[in-house]
């Protein structure tokens, strides 16, 4: 696999967007998440979001719930800016539709990056574990 935005979108037209998020959530090294969706819940996309929509739970930040070293945040931001500018076709952000938001579960780096290179919006595939919560965005 290449984990990449095209890549999603050809899983999920197939109708196999859970196996593309598992994999790639997997292969990030967030298992965690990937094990707490497996099998259950309703994914939704690849669809275009506003970033500011979006709410990370990762970064540099006190009230983050997954702090990392300002340093090290930055330099991850900073690389993945490069890589946008020499066209990297970048991974779907996981999101998580949590307490009537949307929580970053993986891609708070890059959504970060996305926000640095002056995108304003960009592709994401959402997770819904409640069945109500699913079907009232669908509508």
């Amino acid at each position: 696999m290449k984990f990449t935005l095209k890549e999603s979108k050809k899983y999920a037209k197939s109708g196999k967007l859970d196996e593309w998020v598992i994999k790639f959530l997997e292969e990030t090294d967030n298992r965690n998440f990937a094990n707490h969706v497996k099998n259950k819940g309703y994914w939704v996309g690849p669809i275009n979001i506003k970033l500011s929509k979006l709410k990370r739970c990762c970064g540099p930040e006190k009230e983050m719930k997954y702090k990392e070293p300002k340093k090290t945040w930055d330099k991850r931001v900073s690389s993945m800016v490069k890589d946008i500018k020499l066209g990297w076709d970048v991974p779907p952000l996981i999101v998580w539709f949590l307490n009537k938001e949307l929580s970053i579960a993986d891609g708070s780096h890059r959504v970060e990056a996305l926000r640095k290179s002056g995108i304003k919006s960009y592709w994401t595939i959402t997770w819904f574990d409640n069945p109500k919560e699913y079907a009232a965005y669908k509508r």
